[in-house]
C-alpha cells in the first residue's frame, strides 16, 4: 500500500486512536494496518473497556462499531465526547444505511465506513479527521492570540499618554466616535461616556469646522495624515494639537484611528528655546555693538565739541553742520538699541494682516549693519576675513511684521558666518518679480549634507552641537509662512549654501511721516509732563514751552497725581519705569480721579526707554492710556503724536486756539 496517499499531515502528537470492537479479528487487521502508518493505536473489546482507556488515553480519533454485542455503538459517542472535548468519532457498521448513518451523525460522529473496510478509504478518512483535529486547533489557537492580542491592544489603548479617538469614517454618521481612551477624556475635560455621543467635529474650534469634510474626505481615499490642528475643550479653550489619523477596518466598517498629542507644552519649550537663541545671539553681538556705539559716541562728543569751538567764533553753519552731525548719529544708536530690543524680546504674534507695507531692502540692510559684529568685527578679531556684499533693489515692498523679516535676516546672515570657520564670502540679494519679493543669502562655505539637507526648518535639530539650540532656521522658517510666504535651500558639501525667502509683494507703500519737517500745534494745552529723570523732563518743557504749550514738571509719580487734582491739565505725557509708582498706575489714578469728578478722561501718553512695550489694548483701557511711545522721540515726532491723540478725539472740549 502506497504510504504517500494515506500520511497524515498532522502533528504526528495527534495520531491517536482508539479502536473500539468486539470482533478480535477484525480489530487485529486494522491494527497491523494503523501502526504501519506510525499511528497510537488502543483497542477496546466492549463498551466498558473503552470507557476505561479513554480515561487515560490521549485519543482523538475513535473508531467505533455500531454494534457492541446487544449494545449500539452510537449511545456511547456523548460518553466519549464528555471525556475528551474535541474527539471525533468514525462508525464502522457492517449493516449501512441511510437510516444508520443520519443515527450516527445525528447522535455526534464526524463520519462512517462500511465493513469490511476498504483500507485506502480507512486511511483518507483518519486523514481528514486529522486534518479537522488540527484546524480546530489552529483555530483556538488563532483565537486565543486574537483574544491577547485585543488585550494587548485594549491595554495599550487605556494607557496610552496620547488622545486616540476613533470615529465612523463614511456614511451619514460620519465622524462619529465609537470609542475614547481615558487620556482623549482627559485632554478635552469630557467623560468617556460624553465623548462616545459626540462628532469629532465638535472637537474643532469654530474656524476649523469647515476643513473636517476635506480632512475626512483625504482619510476615506487611505491616506495617513500628520498635521497640527486644533481642538477646544469642555470649558471652551483651545489648544494646538499635533494630529496623526488614518483609515483602519473593522470587519466590514471603516473608521478613523486618530492619535491627537497635546502641543501646548511643546510650543511653550519651542518659544523658551526661540528666547534663548535670541538672547545668545544679543549676546554675541553685544561685543560689536558696544564698538559701533563707541564709534557713535565718539561722533557726538566731537560733534558736540566742535559745535561749542564754532559757536564761540560766532561760526553759527558751521556749528549747524556738527550739530546736525550728533543728531544723525544719535538716532543711528538709537535704531540700533531698538532693533536689539525688538530682536531679544518675547514677541508678540500680531496677524500680518496687521502690520504695514515696508521695503524689504531696507530692512535687509539694516540687518546687515546689525549683524556686521559677526562677518566683520569677530571676524577681524579671529584672524579670518569674510566679505559680505549686498545686491538690494529699492521697491521691494511686503506687508507684515518688519522686526520678524528683520530676525529671519539675521537668522539667515548668522547661519552663513558659522558656515564659513575660514572665512569666505557672503552675498545678499533682493529683488522682485511681478507678484513675488524675494531675499537670497548665499555663501561659499562648508555646505550641507543632502541627508540633513530636509531637516534643517525642524525645531530642535542642529548640526551644531551643543552649541546651537536647532531653533533659528525653525522659527524662520515659522515666521515666513505666517506672512503668507516661504522659504527654502540648496545646498553641496564644500560648495556652500544658499537660502531663498519668497514673500508677497504689496503694491502700496505705507506712508512714512517726515520726522524732520516740524508742524506748529493749533491750540494751547495745559500739559503734564512726568519723568523721574530731570534733564528729561526739562528738555521736554523746553521743547514743548517753544510751540506755546504750558508744561507742569513732575518728578514723580506721586507728585504727578497730586499736581493733575490740584490744576487743570488737559494732557498727560508720562515715563512708565518710575519708582514707587510707575506710568500705568499713574494713569489709572488719573482716570479714576476724572471718574470721580464727573469729567472726561484726560489724554494720556506714556513714554518708555523699555523697548518692546506691546500695545496691551486692554491694559491700555483699563488705565486709560491713549498710546505708547519709545524714547529716543524727537520733537517734531512728539507734536505729531499729540496731534493724532487729539484728533481721535480723546476729549471733546480740548481748549484749540485759533
Amino acid at each position: 500500500m502506497n504510504n504517500a496517499i494515506v500520511r497524515s499531515s498532522a502533528d504526528p502528537e495527534s495520531r491517536h486512536i482508539l479502536v473500539v470492537d468486539d470482533d478480535r479479528d477484525f480489530v487485529e487487521g486494522v491494527l497491523d494496518v494503523l501502526e504501519s502508518r506510525d499511528f497510537v493505536v488502543e483497542i477496546a473489546h466492549s463498551a466498558e473497556s473503552a470507557a476505561e482507556k479513554i480515561k487515560t488515553f490521549n485519543a482523538h480519533i475513535v473508531l467505533l462499531d455500531m454494534r457492541l454485542g446487544s449494545d449500539s455503538g452510537t449511545d456511547f459517542i456523548s460518553s466519549f465526547k464528555a471525556a475528551r472535548p474535541g474527539i471525533l468519532c468514525v462508525m464502522m457498521t457492517a449493516y449501512a444505511s441511510v437510516d444508520t448513518a443520519v443515527q450516527a451523525l445525528q447522535r455526534g460522529a464526524y463520519d462512517y465506513l462500511r465493513k469490511p473496510l476498504d483500507m485506502r478509504e480507512l486511511l483518507s478518512t483518519l486523514d481528514r479527521c486529522f486534518e479537522k483535529i488540527r484546524l480546530e486547533r489552529d483555530k483556538i489557537a488563532a483565537e486565543a492570540a486574537l483574544r491577547e492580542s485585543e488585550l494587548r491592544y485594549r491595554m495599550l489603548f487605556e494607557k496610552a499618554g496620547d488622545a486616540i479617538l476613533i470615529s465612523r469614517a463614511d456614511g451619514d454618521r460620519a465622524g462619529q466616535i465609537v470609542d475614547a481612551n481615558p487620556a482623549a477624556a482627559a485632554m478635552h475635560d469630557y467623560e468617556i461616556s460624553e465623548l462616545l455621543t459626540m462628532n469629532v467635529a465638535d472637537l474643532d474650534p469654530d474656524g476649523w469646522k469647515q476643513a473636517v469634510p476635506e480632512s475626512h474626505d483625504s482619510l476615506t481615499r487611505g491616506m495617513w495624515i500628520k498635521d497640527e490642528h486644533y481642538h477646544v475643550r469642555k470649558d471652551g479653550s483651545v489648544f494646538p494639537v499635533e494630529l496623526t489619523a488614518g483609515l483602519i477596518e473593522l470587519g466590514n466598517e471603516k473608521f478613523v484611528y486618530g492619535i491627537n498629542r497635546d502641543l501646548t507644552e511643546t510650543r511653550k519649550t519651542q518659544e523658551l528655546f526661540i528666547q534663548a537663541e535670541r538672547i545668545k545671539a544679543v549676546a554675541e553681538m553685544a561685543g560689536g555693538v558696544a564698538h559701533n556705539f563707541n564709534n557713535v559716541l565718539q561722533i557726538v562728543v566731537g560733534g558736540v565739541q566742535l559745535a561749542l569751538m564754532h559757536l564761540h567764533m560766532a561760526a553759527v553753519h558751521e556749528a549747524k553742520n556738527h550739530l546736525e552731525s550728533v543728531l544723525d548719529s544719535a538716532k543711528l544708536g538709537a535704531q540700533t538699541v531698538k532693533r536689539l530690543q525688538d530682536f531679544a524680546r518675547v514677541r508678540t504674534e500680531n496677524p500680518t494682516n496687521e502690520g504695514k507695507v515696508f521695503d524689504i531692502s531696507n530692512t535687509v540692510a539694516q540687518a546687515i549693519e546689525m549683524s556686521k559684529p559677526w562677518w566683520k568685527t569677530a571676524a577681524d578679531r579671529e584672524g579670518i576675513t569674510i566679505s559680505l556684499n549686498r545686491y538690494l533693489r529699492t521697491g521691494c515692498l511686503v506687508k507684515g511684521n518688519e522686526n520678524e523679516i528683520f530676525e529671519v535676516v539675521v537668522n539667515l546672515i548668522k547661519n552663513s558666518v558659522e558656515a564659513l570657520p575660514q572665512g569666505g564670502e557672503i552675498k545678499v540679494r533682493t529683488s522682485y518679480l511681478e507678484d513675488e519679493v524675494s531675499i537670497v543669502v548665499e555663501d561659499d562655505g562648508v555646505g550641507i549634507d543632502q541627508d540633513n539637507l530636509g531637516k534643517v526648518f525642524e525645531p530642535f535639530w542642529t548640526s551644531k552641537g551643543v552649541k546651537g539650540t536647532g531653533m533659528g532656521l525653525a522659527s524662520s522658517y515659522g515666521m515666513i509662512q505666517r506672512h503668507g510666504g516661504r522659504i527654502s535651500v540648496e545646498s553641496q558639501p564644500g560648495e556652500g549654501t544658499i537660502f531663498t525667502v519668497r514673500l508677497p509683494y504689496a503694491h502700496e507703500p505705507t506712508p512714512r511721516h517726515d520726522g524732520q519737517r516740524i508742524q506748529t500745534l493749533d491750540f494751547t494745552f495745559s500739559i503734564l509732563v512726568v519723568d523721574d529723570m530731570r534733564p528729561v523732563v526739562q528738555q521736554l518743557h523746553k521743547a514743548l514751552s517753544k510751540f506755546g504749550q504750558n508744561v507742569i514738571p513732575a518728578f514723580s509719580g506721586h507728585e504727578a497725581v497730586k499736581l493733575f487734582e490740584q490744576n487743570r491739565v488737559d494732557l498727560v505725557i508720562c515715563d512708565l519705569g518710575m519708582p514707587q509708582m510707575n506710568g500705568w498706575q499713574v494713569a489709572r489714578s488719573v482716570k479714576d480721579h476724572c471718574t470721580l469728578k464727573g469729567i472726561p478722561k484726560t489724554p494720556f501718553i506714556i513714554l518708555t526707554g523699555w523697548g518692546g512695550q506691546v500695545e496691551d489694548p486692554r491694559k491700555m483701557e483699563e488705565c486709560g492710556v491713549d498710546t505708547i511711545v519709545e524714547k529716543p522721540v524727537d520733537v517734531p515726532r512728539l507734536l505729531e503724536i499729540i496731534r493724532q491723540v487729539v484728533t481721535a478725539g480723546a476729549r471733546q472740549d480740548l481748549p484749540y486756539s485759533e
